[in-house]
């Protein structure tokens, strides 16, 4: 809802009905429950509207439905801030003895990152705000599954759950795939190292100097100056191609390749068994791990005398939205201004001043002018 104070949300239901009033400047949903915000101050509701956390802390993150750890000081000063344990059930509040430096980090397996304002240093909270990783690192990572980067001596390393290491610091940047059940580093000499972190993992690939690397969607892709190749997890080829493709996230275990200008219909889906899909499209971007938003656009091809090739000259106000499968069947035509996500299989549209509401067989469910 729009007011003179800007927009304000509500939380709403698949079926459209209301369970709260528009009456918060932000609802960010974290695990079972939904942070509210108002006035500075943030609380949390679960999903059908009810308050499990008054609003009376400054910054708050969940656990579950029950633990939260919050601070009650303004997070953007330059004074430190007492980290509280909340326990909505039982209806209590302590204080843990931490103060952090920049407030606090969203939960992550069980984990909370944080640094402490005495050292600057990272470690790890749990639910009842228990440092159980102490704050010994200059530079740290959240947990992703049982397994988080951390920095030592100026090497990046992996830390287990109880705070051992299952790779030693040894690799001057490291980023994880598969979960985070697997690590690429990149070696203070140069090249990579591809390796698992389960006790069974395997060998460990090496790749030379010349490839670059990234990681998208659990696939490695390495670039050089003549191809693109794109591995699985565990090393194999799953496509190669130009040096130019473009590599993008995509549904479930798929990945989105652009190999032409913006704006030429060049965006192509890449399956998890290889395939590319025999369609192309202006643009997708992925609504959640079924459906694409697909868009259109009108592009007009120039000579640009600058760069010494063709480019497209991009109308933004034609922008159309619609919706396909993850296989690139059509759900919902290019049609309509916007297309969001709301909730699981719920897609909200935009067309003019009225607000739609479709599932994912393109049947609209409700339609209602703009507030």
């Amino acid at each position: 809802m729009r007011t003179d104070a800007g927009i304000l949300y509500g939380l709403m239901d698949a079926t459209g009905a209301l369970r709260t009033s528009c009456a918060y400047s932000s609802i960010r949903r974290a695990g079972t429950v939904f942070l509210i915000a108002a006035e500075d101050r943030m609380g949390a509701i679960n999903a059908q509207g009810e308050v499990v956390l008054p609003m009376e802390y400054t910054q708050l993150v969940a656990f579950d439905e029950a633990h939260f750890l919050a601070l009650r000081s303004d997070p953007y000063d330059a004074e430190p801030d007492e980290i509280y344990a909340v326990n909505a059930r039982a209806e209590t509040r302590s204080a843990t003895g931490c103060r952090a430096e920049n407030g606090l980090n969203p939960v992550k397996s069980g984990r909370m990152l944080w640094q402490d304002a005495d050292t600057e240093r990272y470690g790890y909270m749990n639910a009842e705000g228990e440092s159980v990783i102490a704050a010994d690192y200059p530079q740290a990572r959240p947990f992703q599954g049982d397994w988080a980067e951390a920095l030592q001596d100026g090497l990046w390393g992996v830390l287990n759950t109880d705070g051992s290491w299952n790779i030693e610091p040894r690799y001057a940047w490291i980023e994880r795939l598969q979960g985070g059940a697997v690590a690429i580093g990149l070696l203070p000499e140069g090249g990579f190292e591809l390796r698992s972190l389960a006790e069974d993992g395997g060998e460990t690939l090496v790749f030379p100097q010349e490839f670059s690397a990234d990681i998208v969607n659990d696939k490695v892709v390495l670039r050089s100056a003549e191809e693109t190749r794109i591995l699985l997890p565990d090393g194999q080829l799953l496509w190669s191609g130009a040096a130019n493709a473009q590599v993008f996230a995509g549904c479930g275990d798929s990945l989105l390749l652009m190999d032409g200008q913006w704006g030429d219909s060049c965006a192509a889906l890449l399956y998890a068994d290889g395939r590319l899909s025999a369609a192309r499209w202006q643009w997708l971007v992925p609504l959640d791990g079924a459906h694409y938003a697909q868009v259109q656009m009108e592009a007009t091809r120039y000579y640009s005398y600058h760069l010494k090739r063709d480019k497209n000259k991009i109308n933004y106000r034609s922008f159309r939205y619609g919706v396909i499968d993850a296989q690139g069947g059509e759900v919902l035509p290019c049609a309509y201004d916007s297309v969001a996500l709301v909730v699981e299989n719920r897609y909200l549209l935009t067309l003019g001043e009225t607000l739609l509401l479709a599932n994912e067989q393109g049947e609209i469910l409700w339609s209602r002018e703009a507030p």
